[in-house]
């Protein structure tokens, strides 16, 4: 009687199927496939065996009907427990197709993809892309479930194992590799990478030895000490699938020119692997590719510009999706419309390198201008893969780096013609790592020569040839710009220049807001409150007594607040009364421009005990004149100075004179409700709070709102919205401030019995909803910052459109369109290097 409980006895009655020879199958063994034998431990196709003389089997694994493989040394009485050691899993997007999977060798939580498989009509299995040879008898036929499963278990598992190899060695997809840095700490990830690719060589695919080599030779070892005192993260951008890493600004020059070659070469992984994927119908699989293959297709997106040429080309004629946000419609052809589209196509670009940009336009005047980021040499890979192997390719990165300079030139150029045909001039400049790096080129083209002579050899891939890698002159001759300012050095890299003159149209419309007398649009009128964009302006104070006097008078007497009142109120007195002017005006203060461009929300709350005849003002005809900072500046502190000496009405009476003054500002309505408050007067406070969510814009004002009317309200008894403004506060969860009210919280909760789970951020939202509490930004905060921002410009007004623009990048889906609109308008082409 055998001893090894693997092996059994086969009955007569049982059912055996002989395997063909595999390759690398043991000499002198034979598969099998028994069923019948033994017990199975649910619904399945037998064992997969090594077949013994005299009616003998050992048993290897069992086949599970779902698709699954269990190895086993002793027929199974149940799978509790138990992982598969193989698993056939379908696609969701290809009917009829799916992957060969089996646990990851290096322990990793993901099973690892070891070949794909097909199905026909009639329900039998065919190997797509093994990673190991089944032989030619099982490659090329179809097979019906079980003997599909037994063959793959053998070719993936078994044989492996019988050599000393671990299954699944090898196995995987390109895809499946890049995406693990986004696990864990980036320096672990890098540095698993380049292990993986320089000290398994048996073993590794030729993608993880390139990928080693990429990485190496752009810096990857020296991550880790910028990581170790700088925040620098991974991040995979939603519009190109493409890396992105974000680090701290203040980062050296040699940190931040490293972080780019590393991001740069993980980039330039992902071209690999959508190379790879063309190539094998879309899968990508780690093992099917060589080193050669990755060298090739990464140097190939170095260069081939034709593919995004092609792809703004399509843009050009699509619709534009972000002419319309929030209901604001900007003016077809208008300069809304241009720039988002111009925004959205650039965003869309599948370049090797990272893509900053700024640009402005004229449109009626035709002009464009264009400021893009390029990479320095170093950015560019240390070695090529020639005919003979890799070589050193560092003495020709200077060449590479201007030519795909040139080559980026053309495309943005083409991007700006696309954008309108109002576009008649652009004039594109390039940086060297960065917008405030070195000008390296400047070119001009004019519409119809470009779209003659320039566009053409750009999407049909004449650019594309290797033969201009090393010509950077070349292909500016082949582009032909009508202007350009550009030098070469002796090994053809290009040297810093004078950029093209800005054309004189752009920098009339970015003239500071308080100098721009230029009469606004109509419907912008009775948004705004204004007729001219000067009366927009928050920033500049030209008052006989200016803020930084205030500052003063509190840094000389920060011991002395009697003494320091009795100067705030000096202050108010030279200053004179603050009411209606002459043309009936009514005076604002706004912490922050986009406190202006919502004065349409302007409740009049705190008017009334202020300015008694200015409630029927406040309409589309009402108009504002701006009041000095230092006027609400000595009101802010001589409330506070009030209650510290105990005198509250005096500080209620500072405090609504503020926000008489800041009807859009929230920390006016903060400063009322603290009044409140500290007389106990809750629900007082609870209304000004409930009032000043209505305008408040930016988190640090709305959350730190939430938390003073979530106290106000457990006072006067509204518990449960209470425990829903604290929830608001912990949408913010890693603030000291939502620490403070994760406290409160758990106390409020005991307090009341609260058992509940925690409460989510959407149902505090239908709280706060049912208890007419708005939920901040409001519905229309966000709606009338919509208007302004399209409104502003369209009317060419884009010093105090940025500011809309940004709010809208933070609460809009596809953020980067309008997080990058925003930096343009708000920056334009002037160099602030």
């Amino acid at each position: 009687m055998d001893q090894d409980p693997a092996v059994i006895k086969l009955p007569l009655f049982s059912k055996t199927s002989k395997l063909a020879a595999i390759p690398g199958q043991s000499e002198g063994v034979t598969y099998g496939v028994v069923w019948d034998a033994c017990r199975d431990p649910e619904h399945g196709f037998g064992y997969v065996v090594e077949l013994l003389p005299g009616r003998r089997a050992r048993l290897l694994a069992w086949l599970a009907a779902g698709g699954k493989v269990y190895s086993c040394d002793r027929p199974l009485t149940g799978l509790a427990g138990l992982r598969p050691s193989l698993e056939l899993a379908q696609w969701q997007d290809r009917k009829g197709q799916g992957a060969i999977r089996v646990p990851d060798p290096n322990g990793g939580g993901q099973p690892v993809i070891v070949g794909e498989y097909q199905t026909t009509w009639d329900k039998r299995y065919g190997f797509v892309n093994p990673t190991r040879d089944p032989g030619r008898f099982f490659l090329t036929r179809n097979w019906e479930l079980r003997y599909f499963l037994a063959v793959s278990w053998l070719t993936f598992v078994h044989i492996p194992q019988t050599q000393g190899i671990a299954a699944g060695t090898g196995g995987g997809r390109i895809g499946e590799v890049i995406l693990d840095l986004l696990d864990g700490p980036l320096p672990d990830a890098l540095d698993a990478l380049i292990w993986r690719g320089t000290t398994q060589q048996g073993q590794t695919s030729g993608f993880e030895r390139f990928a080693a080599r990429q990485l190496v030779e752009a810096g990857a070892a020296d991550v880790r000490a910028i990581a170790a005192a700088h925040n620098v993260t991974l991040v995979r951008l939603g519009s190109t699938s493409l890396f992105w890493l974000r680090f701290d600004d203040d980062v050296s020059p040699e940190q931040r020119a490293t972080l780019l070659a590393v991001e740069a070469a993980l980039n330039r992984l992902w071209f690999v692997e959508w190379a790879a994927g063309a190539a094998d119908g879309g899968t990508g699989m780690l093992h099917a590719f060589d080193e050669r293959f990755c060298a090739q297709a990464a140097q190939g997106a170095l260069r081939e510009i034709s593919r995004n040429a092609g792809a703004v080309a399509q843009r050009g004629r699509a619709d534009n999706p972000y002419r319309t946000i929030r209901g604001a419609e900007g003016a077809r052809g208008g300069i809304w419309d241009v720039s988002t589209r111009f925004v959205d196509t650039c965003e869309r670009l599948k370049l090797p390198f990272r893509l900053e940009y700024r640009f402005d336009t004229d449109l009626d005047a035709g002009a464009m201008a264009v400021r893009f980021t390029v990479p320095s040499a170093n950015a560019f890979p240390a070695s090529r893969m020639g005919e003979r192997g890799w070589y050193d390719a560092r003495a020709g990165r200077p060449a590479c780096a201007a030519a795909y300079a040139i080559r980026l030139a053309g495309l943005m150029a083409q991007v700006a013609f696309a954008s309108s045909v109002r576009v008649m001039a652009v004039d594109v400049t390039a940086h060297e790592d960065g917008l405030a790096g070195r000008p390296l080129l400047s070119l001009g083209f004019d519409r119809t020569p470009f779209l003659m002579e320039a566009l053409p050899p750009l999407k049909d891939g004449r650019l594309d040839n290797p033969i201009f890698d090393d010509d950077p002159l070349a292909v500016l001759n082949v582009l032909k710009p009508v202007r350009h300012a550009v030098r070469f050095a002796g090994d053809r890299g290009l040297c810093e220049i004078t950029p093209l003159p800005v054309h004189a149209s752009l920098a009339v419309k970015r003239q500071e807001v308080w100098r721009d007398r230029r009469p606004l649009p109509e419907p912008l009128r009775g948004l705004l409150r204004a007729d001219t964009v000067a009366e927009l302006d928050v920033m500049h104070d030209d008052a006989v007594v200016g803020d930084d006097e205030v500052r003063a008078i509190l840094e000389e007497n920060e011991e002395s607040p009697l003494i320091a009142s009795v100067q705030l109120e000096a202050v108010l007195s030279r200053i004179g009364e603050i009411g209606l002017n002459e043309q009936g005006r009514l005076p604002l203060y706004c912490a922050y421009p986009m406190a202006r461009l919502i004065v349409s929300l302007d409740s009049g709350m705190g008017a009334g005990s202020v300015l008694p005849d200015a409630e029927p003002l406040r309409s589309a005809d009402t108009r504002y004149w701006k009041a000095p900072d230092a006027a609400y500046g000595a009101h802010l502190w001589l409330s506070r100075f009030a209650r510290q000496e105990g005198d509250a009405d005096r500080g209620l009476a500072e405090a609504l004179q503020c926000l008489s003054l800041a009807p859009t500002t929230a920390r006016a309505y903060i400063e009322v409700a603290v009044c409140h408050a500290e007389q106990e007067q809750y629900a007082q406070a609870a209304e000004t709070l409930t009032q000043g969510l209505r305008v408040a814009l930016l988190p640090g004002d709305f959350l730190y709102m939430y938390y003073r009317l979530a106290y106000a309200l457990w006072r006067i008894g509204r518990t449960y919205e209470a425990v829903a403004c604290y929830t608001m506060v912990l949408r913010e969860p890693n603030t000291a401030l939502a620490e403070t009210a994760r406290g409160e919280l758990a106390e409020l909760r005991q307090q009341i019995d609260d058992t509940r789970p925690p409460m989510a951020v959407a149902e505090a939202e239908q709280v706060l909803h049912a208890a007419n509490i708005p939920v901040s930004p409001t519905e229309a905060a966000l709606d009338a910052m919509a208007a302004a921002a399209v409104g502003l410009t369209d009317a060419g007004v884009p010093m105090a459109a940025h500011d809309a623009v940004w709010l809208m990048s933070r609460h809009m889906r596809n953020s980067d369109v309008y997080d990058s609109m925003a930096a343009s308008l708000r920056d334009g082409v002037t160099d602030r290097s």
